[in-house]
C-alpha cells in the first residue's frame, strides 16, 4: 500500500513507453535501447497506468475513510447545554448591585 510506488510506477510508464535510445557502445553490451526494456528491467511493466491510478484512488479512499472513522470515534463528546435560570432579585448578587454588600 505504498502511495509512492504506485505513483512512480504510473509516472515511469507514461514517460518511458515508446521511447528509443541510442547506444554509444558499438557492441551494444549493457545498453538499453527502448523504454519498454527499462520498464522490464525495474519490474515496472506489471501494471498499466490505469491500474496504478485505480490503486492510488483506492489507497486514498481507504486512508480518508479510516481517518474519518478514527476522528469520529475519538472526538470529544460535547454535552448538551442545560437551560439555566436567572438569579432571583432577592439573591446576594442583586443586593450587591444595589450597594447592599459584597458578592459571595
Amino acid at each position: 500500500m505504498s502511495f509512492i510506488k504506485w505513483s512512480f510506477n504510473a509516472y515511469a510508464q507514461s514517460q518511458f513507453k515508446g521511447m528509443t535510445f541510442s547506444c554509444p557502445d558499438p557492441e551494444g553490451k549493457g545498453c538499453v535501447t527502448t523504454g519498454e526494456e527499462i520498464l522490464a528491467l525495474y519490474s515496472m511493466d506489471e501494471y498499466s497506468v490505469w491500474q496504478c491510478g485505480l490503486a492510488l484512488a483506492g489507497i486514498t479512499t481507504i486512508f480518508s475513510t479510516l481517518g474519518y472513522v478514527i476522528l469520529r470515534v475519538n472526538s470529544r463528546k460535547y454535552m448538551k447545554m442545560a437551560v439555566c435560570s436567572l438569579p432571583s432579585p432577592s439573591s446576594s448578587y442583586s443586593a450587591a448591585l444595589n450597594g447592599g454588600g459584597d458578592v459571595v
